[in-house]
């Protein structure tokens, strides 16, 4: 990716140099484009998997734990950069049931995106 974004800027800098007004952005996918908000990325996550497992955690406990019921994390993967972390809750005198959430693998921000009841 910075080997990409060096040759965009090389390139970048010789036609402004040679007086030329068109710039072609070539992305890392070697795509050709004159907009670089055209050229998709891959996130590369700053954020560990068991880091992530503990902000999801804490994130579900604080919205069942207060009530008096119980969370149980069930699976942790990785999709695009994000992780998603499944939890069985079971909240107090209520059927369980299975919740996802996900945490950005960049900001560490965690949203609820599946089964999120027992935020309200």
């Amino acid at each position: 990716m910075k080997l990409a974004i060096l040759i965009v800027i090389i390139v970048s800098v010789a036609f402004i140099a040679l007086g030329c007004k068109k710039i072609v952005y070539v992305c890392a996918n070697g795509i050709e484009t004159e907009d670089k908000n055209e050229c998709p990325y891959n996130k590369l996550s700053s954020v560990k998997q068991k880091d992530a497992e503990k902000y999801a955690t804490n994130y579900v406990g604080a919205f069942v734990n207060a009530k008096g019921g119980k969370s149980t994390l069930v699976s942790s993967y990785t999709a695009k950069g994000d992780f998603y972390v499944s939890f069985v809750v079971s909240p107090k005198d209520q059927p369980a049931f299975e919740t996802t959430v996900r945490v950005d693998g960049i900001t560490a921000q965690v949203n609820c995106t599946q089964s999120c009841q027992y935020t309200q």
